[in-house]
């Protein structure tokens, strides 16, 4: 699930992803799909929503770094920061 700085995700694609995702199997590639959502919603500056979509990729497949990262990103920009540096300091772990 990279994040790749300037990746982009057009916003369409964040609302219509949850109905897509049901329809796939594997919980990676629904963590992908979920993931790639939320980024799409970030973008589109819908924060909350962007936060509910990481969660649910992370329930699939936890301790994703780009995932956690990009959770404490959504975080920041609710101004919850405690929050966000919770989200990212497992993705720090060596």
């Amino acid at each position: 699930m990279p994040s790749a700085p300037g990746a982009s995700c057009s916003p369409s694609i964040g609302r219509r992803a949850p109905s897509l995702i049901r329809l796939v199997d594997d919980p990676f590639e629904q963590a992908k799909a979920h993931f790639f959502a939320a980024l799409g919603r970030q973008q589109a500056g819908d924060f909350a929503e962007a936060e509910r979509l990481y969660r649910a990729s992370l329930g699939l497949v936890p301790g994703r770094a780009s995932t956690l990262i990009n959770l404490a990103v959504v975080q920041l920009r609710l101004a919850r920061p405690a929050d966000a540096l919770a989200s990212a300091l497992p993705s720090m772990s060596v």
